[in-house]
């Protein structure tokens, strides 16, 4: 694994990381009200309570929001769930904190999606 961000994000979360081994993502049986759940616990549990407009609330609009808008679009069904993953880890880098919390979230996104 490359030295960075992913390493620190890994250390810091190793006991309580998200359990999705063994789920591969493309696959057909990738039960995606599981991860959703497991990440929201995840965010609850982990998100500093000092975040006032990033908190939960703010993921969860985020994510109702972004549904909404796909089926206005008339996005096709089975790419809702993919837009409501984006949605959940859109902002998840704030765990470790308001600086780069963007390029953590991608880093976090990539490491979440390969495990």
């Amino acid at each position: 694994m490359e030295k960075g961000i992913l390493n620190n994000v890994k250390a810091k979360i190793e006991e309580e990381f998200i359990i999705s081994k063994g789920i591969n993502y493309v696959d057909e049986c990738f039960n995606y009200e599981l991860i959703f759940q497991k990440l929201e616990d995840f965010i609850i549990k982990n998100l500093p309570a000092k975040y006032t407009y990033h908190s939960i609330d703010h993921f969860r609009d985020v994510v109702v929001q972004a549904e909404r808008i796909a089926m206005m679009e008339k996005v096709e069904k089975s790419l809702v769930n993919d837009i409501k993953l984006a949605a959940w880890l859109h902002d998840v880098g704030f765990v470790w904190g308001q600086e780069n919390h963007e390029e953590t979230s991608a880093e976090y996104a990539k490491f979440f999606l390969k495990n």
